[in-house]
């Protein structure tokens, strides 16, 4: 767990690694002390807790006892170092500003969810990091119950998990948060680089229907360039610049668009055109009268047209183009 409670304060494991990521010396050794003396202990469960340290993991406190049924110490065993970095440096964020009255890491709800970190201004956020799969339907259940509640979700995807991307396309799940955020933007963290992405589709939709798709991504210093407002991020800055992106977009997928659209018009008009001058033959009279072979059939409305090749003498309906004037070839004639 990132939390403990001490002296009836909540403290924080990660409280002693400075900006720089080294350890802040005083803070760990008041840490290891007063849960040595047993003076820390969890904020479920209540029982006393020590805190782990090392070189390789994220700092976290540990029950001293195992075996017995605590939140907490369910969730160590599955939590992932990526996790718990990510909340480390998203918890650091909001706690920072000022806007804030009240920043608390893995709050509990009195309509029984737990949100990583909530954050209390004039708005009400619950910020969540997702750092391995998550089930689709749990995940727009919480989402829901939050929105119920009068909170405003901020899902954001680890990057390392997250984010694959392909032919310019989220998967389902990413195409849901960006879907369903307050502002339609997907957020994912790199806890490496400590860079925040934001995401959003470019979309052309001449018709009804979405004709081109790209992903404008752009990254910012989780550190030094994120800011936040009451609703969370503050996105002006890449809303922006996708504006822009959507614009330049647009334009070139309206050109390609329209032109496509004119060379299928000039197309289906050359057809209609083209079966307006033939004629009906059914096959038994074509067969009693070999005169008619220079004229194909067309059937009415609503029958499938007929008629024999000018090429290879074959009666079908598979016409796959036509030249005039008066020359069909069929499918059998065209794949030779």
């Amino acid at each position: 767990m990132l939390k403990a409670v001490y002296k009836k304060n909540p403290i924080y494991a990660f409280d002693i690694i400075n900006d720089y990521g080294k350890k802040i010396l005083a803070t760990e050794d008041l840490y290891r002390t007063a849960g040595l003396e047993g003076d820390l202990v969890c904020p479920e469960c209540g029982d006393k807790v020590i805190l782990k340290a090392g070189d390789v993991k994220v700092p976290h406190f540990a029950h001293k006892s195992r075996g017995y049924d605590c939140y907490y110490e369910k969730r160590l065993s599955i939590e992932s170092e990526e996790h718990k970095l990510g909340l480390q440096m998203l918890f650091k964020l909001f706690r920072s500003k000022v806007i804030y009255n009240f920043v608390e890491l893995d709050y509990a709800f009195s309509f029984g969810r737990r949100a990583n970190i909530y954050a209390e201004g004039a708005n009400k956020l619950a910020i969540e990091f997702v750092a391995t799969p998550m089930d689709y339907l749990e995940w727009k259940e919480k989402h829901a119950i939050y929105l119920e509640n009068g909170l405003i979700p901020i899902w954001i995807l680890s990057r390392k998990t997250f984010f694959e991307m392909k032919d310019g396309d989220y998967n389902f799940f990413e195409r849901a948060l960006e879907t369903k955020d307050l502002q339609g933007i997907l957020f994912s963290l790199d806890t490496e680089s400590k860079h925040l992405f934001m995401a959003k589709y470019l979309e052309y939709v001449p018709d009804g229907s979405v004709y081109a798709r790209s992903v404008f991504v752009e990254e910012y210093d989780l550190e030094e360039q994120l800011e936040v407002n009451d609703n969370g991020f503050i996105t002006e800055d890449f809303m922006n610049k996708y504006n822009e992106h959507l614009h330049d977009f647009v334009t070139v997928f309206e050109v390609e668009y329209h032109k496509e659209k004119a060379e299928k018009e000039k197309q289906d008009a050359f057809e209609k055109a083209f079966y307006n001058k033939i004629k009906v033959i059914p096959k038994k009279q074509y067969d009693d009268n070999s005169d008619n072979r220079s004229e194909v059939n067309k059937t009415t409305e609503n029958e499938e047209r007929w008629g024999y090749c000018m090429d290879c003498g074959t009666y079908t309906n598979e016409w796959w183009y036509f030249e005039p004037p008066n020359k069909c070839r069929c499918y059998c004639t065209n794949k030779k």
